[in-house]
C-alpha cells in the first residue's frame, strides 16, 4: 500500500498566515491541504517559465525570525503528485527549499486576487503566458540586479500587474 499524501511542515510568518487564510476564503477552500493542491495544480504550467526567467537561483532563503512569536508552524498534507511536483521544481531551480517555493507561490496568488479578483485571476493564471513578452519587458532590469529575492519580487508584482498583456 502506498502513501496518496505526504506531510509537509514549513515555517511561515504572520503576514504569510494572513495571506494563506485569504486565499482560503476567497477561493472557498476549508483546509490548507486543499489550497495548497488547488494553487500549485493552477500554476503548474506557468511556474517553470518564471522561474527559468530569473535564472540562477543561488539558494536565498526568506528571513524568519527564530525570536518571533508570530511565527507559525504549518503542517499540510500535500497530494503525492503536487509534493512530486515541488520537489522537482526545487532540484530545477536550485531553491533553497520547498517552502521558499510554496511562500512565492503564495504571495504571488494573494497579488493576482487582490487585483483581479479571484474569478479573473484564475482565468488568466490558466492560460499559457507569454514568455516572450515577460522576458522582453524584464530584460533591462534583471540583469543589473544581484540579489534573487529582489528579481523573485519584482517579476511576480510585474506579471500580476501586467497578466492581461501576458495571458
Amino acid at each position: 500500500m502506498t502513501k496518496s499524501n505526504r506531510l509537509f511542515h514549513f515555517i511561515v510568518s504572520k503576514n504569510i498566515n494572513c495571506r494563506i487564510d485569504f486565499l482560503r476564503e476567497n477561493l472557498n477552500i476549508k483546509s490548507n491541504c486543499e489550497l495548497f493542491d488547488y494553487i500549485i495544480e493552477k500554476i503548474s504550467k506557468n511556474m517553470p517559465k518564471l522561474k527559468e526567467i530569473i535564472g540562477d537561483h543561488k539558494s536565498e532563503y526568506d528571513f524568519i525570525d527564530t525570536e518571533d512569536r508570530s511565527r507559525i508552524d504549518k503542517y499540510v498534507r500535500l497530494n503525492e503528485n503536487k509534493y512530486k511536483t515541488l520537489k522537482k521544481w526545487h532540484y530545477l531551480f536550485n531553491e533553497y527549499g520547498i517552502s521558499v517555493i510554496l511562500r512565492d507561490i503564495i504571495k504571488f496568488f494573494y497579488e493576482g486576487i487582490v487585483k483581479y479578483g479571484a474569478d479573473k485571476f484564475l482565468d488568466l493564471i490558466d492560460k499559457n503566458l507569454n514568455l516572450h513578452k515577460i522576458k522582453y519587458a524584464m530584460k533591462n532590469i534583471l540583469t543589473h540586479m544581484m540579489k534573487i529575492s529582489i528579481k523573485k519580487r519584482l517579476l511576480y508584482s510585474t506579471v500580476v500587474q501586467n497578466l492581461l498583456d501576458y495571458s
